[in-house]
């Protein structure tokens, strides 16, 4: 009997231990992002799975249309700074002034590298050639808030994990 409940028991700790790891393993070398999908507050949807690939959905109520899809990589902390400034020409002390304003710690500061193999609309694949578009801002894990702008475009995203 003792046996029967600790191996249930066991069993137990362990199906919740999986469960519960969910984004364990990237939360530990502090990527916040990868395994979540986030909602903007202009309606679109960033679902970045796992295994490192995304779709960006122009409106999160309709996902077989109108939305990228390719592969990411991202990039936090002084590995973000680095690569922001070596790739994107943004000076190193120009980001930590950015982040001592925004009162975001370093760990929360994130480079995000989305590289579109296709642009469905209308149903059809309307991108010609793969591109990429790099992201950086900054992740605030007590309101699970994240804010990027688009290198490209300038433009500014907010979203909230959903």
């Amino acid at each position: 009997m003792l046996k029967k409940f600790l191996a249930f028991s066991i069993t137990a700790i362990m199906i919740f231990s999986l469960s519960a790891c969910g984004n364990k393993e990237a939360e530990e070398k502090g990527d916040y992002l990868s395994g979540n999908k986030w909602e903007s507050t202009a309606g679109m949807l960033l679902d970045l799975d796992k295994e490192g690939t995304f779709k960006f959905f122009k409106d999160k109520s309709d996902k077989e249309d109108n939305y990228y899809s390719g592969t990411f990589e991202v990039k936090n902390g002084s590995e973000a700074v680095e690569y922001l400034e070596e790739v994107h020409a943004l000076p190193a002390e120009s980001q930590r002034s950015a982040m001592v304003g925004f009162g975001v710690d370093e760990n929360y500061y994130y480079a995000l590298i989305l590289t579109n193999k296709e642009c469905i609309e209308n149903g059809a694949n309307t991108l010609s050639e793969e591109n990429e578009v790099a992201y950086y801002g900054y992740y605030m894990p007590d309101y699970e808030y994240l804010n990027l702008y688009s290198l490209k475009t300038m433009s500014q995203y907010e979203f909230y994990k959903k």
